[in-house]
């Protein structure tokens, strides 16, 4: 199907890519597209050799439990969520509340990761969003930040990555 929307040039291309690759090129491709076709009607984790080796059935092993642990985390941060505007409804918010009319929130986050254009906090109500122009001097990963932050919406909502984005720092506590 992808091929249909190539052109001459495209497919003169693409003989010569495989008319100038190797033997072992064109082996590992035919490897590929075998590997491909063959898995898509089998199980999640496959066998190498046909039957897992103790390493393969442990680290598949690792690989549930970190799958189950980034959804476990996802939900509790979303059940925090969930539970924070249940305690704040709509007709109760006004500008010195918790959470205002716009959905903005104020909390205590930890830096999580220390970025050149941006940095990212951990909070109990998940993932923030951090730009460099909020004026945070020498972060580190650690530093406890209390800020005011908009909610970009629940998961199947949301257009961004970060629940969070923080609006302003109030509070920068330093991890040293």
């Amino acid at each position: 199907m992808g091929s249909l929307d190539n052109t001459g040039e495209d497919e003169c291309i693409l003989m010569m890519d495989y008319l100038q690759s190797s033997e072992e090129e064109k082996e590992a491709l035919k490897e590929l597209v075998y590997h491909h076709m063959n898995t898509r009607h089998t199980s999640e984790w496959e066998p190498m050799d046909g039957e897992f080796s103790e390493c393969e059935e442990r680290y598949n092993q690792l690989l549930d439990e970190a799958e189950m642990s980034r959804d476990m985390d996802a939900w509790e941060d979303a059940f925090a969520c969930h539970q924070l505007f249940a305690d704040n409804p709509w007709s109760t918010r006004d500008f010195d509340s918790l959470v205002n009319k716009r959905s903005e929130a104020k909390f205590w986050c930890e830096i999580s990761n220390v970025g050149n254009s941006y940095h990212t906090a951990e909070s109990d109500y998940g993932k923030v969003f951090l730009s460099k122009f909020l004026g945070i001097q020498s972060p580190q990963v650690g530093d406890l930040l209390y800020i005011g932050a908009a909610f970009q919406g629940f998961e199947c909502a949301r257009k961004t990555t970060l629940p969070w984005r923080a609006k302003y720092v109030s509070i920068v506590s330093n991890k040293e």
